[in-house]
């Protein structure tokens, strides 16, 4: 190339960059925005904001989540634990006109049996027969209920029980354990006192409780 062309390319270049109307020098890209510390589109919250928080209010408020969070399980477990009680309740078919005629007639025999051990000065062995039978009464009322390893305490506080019954039967394994177990001497009145508890075990009423 002589020295001709390159002056006009020269030339041509100088009045290229002279020309106000072109952009040849660009400022730096501005850095992006950060997003507001909001719920995103997907559905999470941003907890940047926690780092703003101090330990000690860091620590209230994740114990406040866990109490609520606690909370919210409790409701739910009693909800469960109430309905599994109904459904228990439901599974267990009334007893027949029928069978609790036959079962009011064997527990009517097996209290005049105790009425004539009491009447002989065998109270003890009375005591006793009431309480084998109030725990056939609990396993006719709730068949699922009892099991062998259940001891007389046990049963007394069994909270499927309605609360009369669980009294009743407890204040009858008392004194069976005072008198059978414990050797203690036993009377009429005592015997009275078990025979109105049976009764009172028997009540369809307490059991409706």
């Amino acid at each position: 190339m002589d020295e001709t062309a390159r002056a006009g390319i020269a030339a041509a270049h100088a009045r290229l960059l002279a020309d106000d109307r072109l952009q040849f020098a660009f400022p730096d890209p501005l850095p992006a925005t950060p997003p507001p510390a909001t719920r995103s589109g997907g559905g999470s919250w941003n907890l940047d904001w926690l780092a703003h928080l101090g330990p000690v209010a860091q620590v209230i408020l994740w114990g406040l989540v866990a109490l609520l969070v606690l909370g919210l399980a409790w409701v739910v477990y009693r909800q469960l634990r109430q309905a599994h009680r109904r459904r228990e309740g439901a599974v267990e078919a009334a007893i027949p006109p029928a069978e609790a005629e036959r079962q009011a007639a064997r527990a009517g025999a097996l209290l005049a049996e105790a009425d004539a051990l009491a009447a002989a000065g065998r109270f003890a062995e009375a005591v006793r027969l009431l309480l084998h039978q109030s725990l056939a009464e609990i396993g006719t009322q709730r068949p699922r209920l009892l099991r062998p390893a259940h001891t007389s305490r046990d049963i007394a506080a069994l909270a499927p029980l309605p609360a009369p019954v669980r009294e009743a039967f407890g204040a009858i394994a008392a004194v069976v354990e005072r008198a059978v177990f414990g050797g203690r001497a036993m009377g009429d009145a005592q015997w009275q006192e078990c025979r109105g508890f049976y009764a009172r075990l028997t009540e369809p009423a307490a059991w409706a409780a």
